[in-house]
């Protein structure tokens, strides 16, 4: 499972590939009016809410968010208008609830993820020859799963389980490298308004903030 200290540690790197896009001379002008783009982004996500805390132990997170990766493609259907479906993964680390039930004598092991894919509508608000800011929005479905063993038997996390409506919204960074090649830095905000819900009818919102950058490719 990758920690946010994995992502500390390869910071340096990214780092280096924003101070070397930001000295150099390309033009994207002509870069951002091609009417397809694809790309493919890592990084780490936040969240908030009570959706990751443990029913069953006050004060301790049957999840955290972790590490996320996203991919997408987008087609251009105006100047600054482009419609798009993307595919963003969130490891939901399962440490804290594991460590936990470990403490009190019991063997666990545990995990869980979220798929959450939706289809997106961006409207570009800054342009100029290098540098494109995005702002989108969009509603799909997200995947929940997990498991957990005990005593050497595995069971399916009955309260995360299948196909929910979801919403996202966020902001999109852009900066030629060069063409058709540029760096990207997206912020996503993610809703799953019934992510987490129990067989009782208790129902928790997922709030995720997937932080990632990536390199994006226009045709």
């Amino acid at each position: 499972m990758i920690k946010i200290l994995d992502f500390v540690k390869i910071s340096p790197t990214l780092l280096v590939l924003i101070m070397a896009a930001s000295v150099s001379s390309a033009n994207g002008t002509e870069m951002w009016g091609k009417k397809w783009s694809a790309g493919f982004y890592a990084g780490y996500a936040f969240s908030t809410g009570g959706w990751k805390e443990s029913r069953y132990a006050e004060g301790v997170n049957r999840f955290n968010t972790d590490f996320s990766f996203a991919l997408d493609i987008s087609m251009k259907v105006s100047r600054d208008i482009s419609i798009g479906f993307q595919t963003i993964y969130l490891n939901l680390d399962t440490d804290e609830w594991v460590d936990y039930v470990r403490s009190q004598g019991d063997g666990l092991w545990a995990d869980a993820e979220c798929w959450v894919t939706p289809l997106t509508l961006s409207h570009s608000v800054f342009r100029d020859n290098r540098n494109l800011v995005s702002i989108l929005a969009g509603m799909g479905l997200a995947f929940s799963s997990g498991n957990e063993s005990y005593m050497g038997i595995t069971y399916e996390t009955d309260f995360m389980r299948g196909a929910d409506f979801t919403f996202v919204t966020g902001v999109d960074y852009n900066l030629v490298l060069k063409p058709p090649l540029a760096l990207s830095l997206h912020g996503t905000l993610v809703f799953i308004p019934s992510g987490i819900h129990y067989a009782d009818g208790e129902e928790h919102t997922i709030i995720a903030m997937p932080l990632v950058v990536g390199a994006r490719f226009y045709f």
